[in-house]
């Protein structure tokens, strides 16, 4: 078996595309094609974690300041800013130690950024309470920390496991072989197609691109 050098997804032996990125596939060993794809694998998610964490610290940061300048406002006579501001400030402080912690703990990380209603929440006392300065917060919460997780979503399920992220010399993969109908139409199957297919244990479906002249009992990486 051997694995994609640019994206690690595991290939038939025969592959010369991924079945996942589209490149080309290098036809060397199998041995050195999964080492260098495991290579690539941590340090991208290695980049993404990294990339998370400042993005946490820096929303904890922005959280820290609109709720020093609430609490000022608040002791110009403006009280619910005052109590807003107080709030801001504890979560801020969390959200800083939070952007640590990632970096050695992986696990629930989609489960804990994906619920949105807490986010939504902040947003509506903030512009209510404790002014429109919140905003700034919540989007950049939103946008650019949310946002982010979500995008790379199948890449941050792929590293939950007991081992952080930097102790690992290889990517964990299952022995177990995962089997599900998918139908593509022959104008599909002969182009190649990307579709999006359910996968147990997964709440959203995952987009698989399925290469050229795929043959019904082909096994294919996701």
């Amino acid at each position: 078996m051997k694995y994609c050098q640019y994206c690690g997804t595991q290939l038939v032996d025969d592959a010369k595309f991924c079945s996942n990125c589209g490149k080309s596939v290098p036809q060397l060993s199998n041995q050195h094609t999964q080492s260098q794809g495991d290579d690539n694998v941590l340090n991208n998610q290695r980049v993404l974690i990294n990339k998370l964490s400042v993005r946490q610290k820096t929303n904890g940061i922005i959280w820290l300041v609109i709720g020093c300048i609430q609490i000022i406002l608040g002791l110009t006579g403006f009280w619910g800013a005052l109590i807003v501001g107080i709030l801001n400030i504890i979560s801020s402080v969390k959200d800083i130690k939070k952007s640590s912690y990632i970096l050695t703990n992986q696990n629930g990380i989609v489960n804990e950024y994906e619920p949105i209603t807490g986010a939504i929440v902040v947003l509506i006392y903030n512009i209510l309470i404790g002014g429109v300065i919140g905003i700034l917060g919540s989007i950049y919460y939103l946008l650019f920390v949310r946002g982010f997780v979500m995008e790379n979503k199948t890449q941050f399920l792929l590293m939950q496991t007991d081992e952080p992220i930097y102790n690992r010399k290889s990517i964990p993969r299952s022995e177990k072989n995962i089997y599900m109908d998918v139908f593509l139409t022959e104008v599909e199957a002969a182009n190649g197609v990307e579709k999006e297919v359910f996968v147990d244990g997964l709440k959203d479906p995952l987009k698989v691109n399925f290469p050229k002249n795929v043959k019904n009992g082909d096994k294919l990486a996701i």
